[in-house]
């Protein structure tokens, strides 16, 4: 049995974040490995305004497994930007691994190698170079 992985986004609500995140869906969906391709996302959204339906917005979203949550406005007008960041490590799951990454991600090979050894050996796999995990 493979585990589960959910992916969280940081993202601003607006029409270039929202093609970043489209490119991701699709390249995670035709490139992801079984794994990668039955991920759920979970989609940080931040922004100093009341939230909207941004499936209604962008109807495409509903085509794959895509969980909007909005920081909230007082977090978000306090944190700004940084706000979309942490919030995402706030949230309850089930899936057995969690990956932190950028809407400017692309998937261009089967990564289920990676995710497996994380799932096994309980452990962070890798962080970008300027951050300790």
């Amino acid at each position: 049995m493979l585990p589960t992985l959910e992916l969280r986004i940081p993202i601003s609500p607006n029409d270039k974040y929202m093609r970043m995140l489209h490119y991701f869906v699709e390249s995670l969906k035709t490139f992801g490995g079984d794994i990668g391709r039955n991920a759920h996302c979970l989609v940080v959204v931040g922004e100093d305004a009341e939230p909207w339906d941004l499936t209604e917005q962008y109807p495409w979203t509903k085509d794959y497994s895509l969980e909007f949550i909005w920081v909230e406005r007082e977090v978000f007008r306090k944190d700004t930007y940084d706000a979309t960041g942490y919030v995402r490590l706030w949230h309850d799951t089930d899936a057995d691994v969690i990956g932190l990454v950028d809407a400017d991600l692309l998937f261009v090979g089967d990564f289920d190698e990676i995710v497996l050894e994380a799932y096994e050996k309980q452990c962070v796999l890798g962080c970008i170079a300027h951050m300790t995990p």
